[in-house]
């Protein structure tokens, strides 16, 4: 019988699956979008992302940010200030938007049309504690300034947004703070997402599924041995590996050594050789 196929297949599935147990990542997100009025939609919409999962909308005709999982209204019990915070700052970055898309369409004298500019950032936090993040704009659906997070600078994606990133330069001390947002605020604001969360948002966290707390503690303390047990995992998957490339080893060593014996030689063969010489 031969095994080969079924022992690639699990060589295949070992190999696969590996990544993925050692990939243990959670990610806060808020995309933000402002349009130019006459346009039949909402001058400015944001949404907050929790693992790629919608949990917060907020928009200009609301003027208020609106939770949209029921793990996520908890927060408000806690922290009681919470929502009205989150719909101030809404407000408040939808005016500086605003103000920098004005500057953009008079700057470049694009003032007639409609256009867009959209803002995306977030954070991430990655097995073992490494973190990141990212501070980007969009104009007219392009590319047009990104934060550079580990030297705390502007870049500019083409000639036009060359302008705003002076501008911003000069202006003082911007990137620093955003740097400093997406490094501690925005990641303490994600740990608190997911222990809130009654069940698992991050993929790979199966021990987590189906389960519920009752105490915020307790939820942070199971997390935490998350990242250990994403090793573990991976540890153990590895371990696997070894012992089948072993046993697939050892097994062609057998199948060799079993075709290079020589087959015996018939009798009747031999003495039909005798015959003839004879």
């Amino acid at each position: 019988m031969d095994l080969r196929p079924a022992v690639m297949k699990v060589l295949l599935f070992l190999i696969i699956l590996l990544p993925m147990a050692l990939a243990v990542t959670h990610t806060l997100q808020y995309h933000y979008t402002l349009v130019t009025q006459g346009i039949h939609f909402q001058e400015f919409t944001a949404v907050a992302l929790v693992d790629a999962e919608r949990v917060a909308y907020y928009d200009s005709n609301i003027g208020k940010i609106i939770p949209k999982t029921e793990w996520i209204q908890e927060i408000g019990s806690d922290f009681p200030d919470y929502w009205d915070n989150q719909s101030k700052r809404m407000q408040s970055d939808q005016e500086n938007l605003k103000q920098l898309l004005n500057t953009i369409i008079k700057t470049f004298n694009h003032t007639e049309g409609s256009h867009t500019l959209q803002r995306m950032y977030g954070c991430e936090v990655h097995n073992g504690g490494k973190t990141a993040g990212y501070d980007r704009y969009g104009f007219d659906g392009e590319d047009f300034i990104s934060l550079d997070l580990e030297n705390k600078t502007w870049t500019a994606a083409n000639d036009k947004a060359v302008i705003t990133k002076h501008q911003w330069k000069t202006a003082g001390t911007e990137a620093q703070i955003r740097e400093r947002y997406l490094k501690n605020e925005c990641v303490n604001w994600l740990m608190k997402f997911v222990s809130y969360s009654k069940v698992t948002l991050q993929r790979g966290d199966d021990y987590l599924s189906g389960t519920t707390y009752e105490y915020n503690d307790l939820i942070i303390a199971c997390y935490n041995v998350g990242p250990w047990l994403g090793v573990v995992i991976g540890l153990s998957l590895f371990v696997i590996l070894i012992i089948c490339v072993s046993v697939f080893a050892i097994w062609r060593r057998i199948q060799k050594d079993l075709t290079s014996v020589p087959a015996p030689s018939s009798p009747n063969a031999s003495s039909k050789a005798n015959m003839l010489d004879f």
